[in-house]
């Protein structure tokens, strides 16, 4: 993290608190807002910050959640992928009730990172992707799924079950576009088997393809 990068732990003194809730929470969005502007790259430790801070306003969560949203539709193309990936990390390490919130905006901010990405962003979302299913609702993940082939009819079918596991259906096409790029996400690399399943399924798409 670079040296002048100031987050704000702790937003509002003790009076503001206590008697003027609504500033607080005002003011915990506007230097949360601040702190955004940062996140211009895939930053680590700046992500694992703003989690934290996140964590730290849990009751602010709603509009925490408003203001990442904010961002990352006002965003440059080339700063979405981050913003998406601390809206990853927020789901994951702090919870609720950041996943209700980012629920209701999630199939927007993907699509929008998704639409102006080029193909190393699009490999690295359909990644990430794949480690949602027991965060999100069946319905929820339907409907971005959805709304990612009405701009891309390649992205893959993915066939979400009530159980933990999963059937991708592969067109070639997604994957002949998205093999060469390495994903260098700020969080934990998503299902690294399930990846390397599909590469092998690609695999065996061409040799097939080869032959006849």
């Amino acid at each position: 993290m670079s040296k002048n990068i100031k987050i704000t732990r702790f937003y509002g003194d003790k009076d503001a608190m206590k008697g003027e809730p609504k500033q607080a929470e005002l003011n915990a969005k506007k230097d949360y807002m601040t702190s955004l502007s940062d996140l211009t790259s895939n930053s680590k430790p700046l992500i694992n910050t703003l989690s934290i801070v996140a964590g730290e306003n849990r009751k602010y969560g709603k509009s925490i959640t408003e203001t990442i949203e904010s961002h990352l539709m006002k965003a440059s193309s080339a700063h979405k992928l981050p913003c998406l990936y601390l809206v990853d990390s927020i789901i994951k390490n702090v919870g609720a009730p950041y996943i209700e919130h980012i629920s209701k905006c999630v199939v927007r901010m993907f699509s929008n990172t998704f639409n102006e990405g080029d193909e190393a962003v699009r490999k690295s979302l359909f990644k990430l992707r794949l480690t949602w299913k027991d965060i999100f609702t069946v319905e929820k993940l339907r409907d971005l799924d959805s709304c990612i082939r009405d701009i891309d009819p390649n992205w893959p079918k993915i066939t979400e079950a009530d159980s933990a596991s999963s059937t991708v259906h592969i067109n070639p096409n997604f994957l002949r576009n998205h093999t060469t790029t390495t994903s260098t996400a700020a969080t934990a690399e998503p299902q690294d088997v399930e990846i390397q399943r599909l590469r092998e399924v690609y695999k065996e798409i061409c040799y097939v393809n080869q032959r006849f």
